[in-house]
């Protein structure tokens, strides 16, 4: 079994490096970064990014890191607009251990938790494995009658935009 020391440790300097070496490569070439033909597919994107950079300045590092088609433009475009290194290294290993944890931490209680239920079920207690399953098949018919509900709800909605257009 891993360290999850470890593993958190190797995770977020993977994540610090990652972001610091787009943070430095947006200083280093300033907006001829911008320019390069691997972003021109993403102009709006970086556009976009921009903006949302200069409003929320730091914050756009945290929040920046949770969403994934932000989290490849962001640490560029700081370095682009001349965010001060320390600022920025502060932001970054910060948000990148709250995001670690907040990714692996589901995953790691999940793991616990199962190991725990093998241990219960190895007392060869099938009460509990049985009611375990009836849990999750209840999970899952609630959450199919929610969704069900909730595309029904929204094809209404559609419908009615649509007959409101045509008349």
């Amino acid at each position: 079994m891993l360290d999850p020391f470890t593993v958190i440790a190797g995770c977020v300097l993977g994540a610090v490096m990652g972001d610091a070496i787009s943070y430095w490569i947006g200083r280093r070439l300033g907006t001829r970064v911008l320019r390069h033909n691997m972003l021109v597919p993403h102009r709006r994107k970086l556009a976009w990014t921009r903006l949302y950079c200069r409003r929320y300045g730091v914050a756009s590092i945290f929040i920046g890191r949770f969403f994934g088609p932000l989290r490849a433009f962001v640490p560029v475009m700081v370095g682009v607009l001349q965010m001060r290194q320390r600022v920025f290294q502060f932001a970054n290993v910060t948000s990148a251990f709250v995001w670690v944890l907040a990714m692996l931490a589901p995953g790691y209680l999940a793991a616990k938790g199962l190991e725990r239920l093998e241990m219960l079920t190895e007392a060869h207690n099938p009460t509990l494995l049985l009611l375990t399953f009836g849990a999750v098949l209840v999970a899952l018919i609630v959450g199919m009658r929610w969704l069900k509900g909730r595309a029904a709800r929204r094809n209404a909605l559609l419908e009615a935009s649509v007959r409101g257009l045509g008349e």
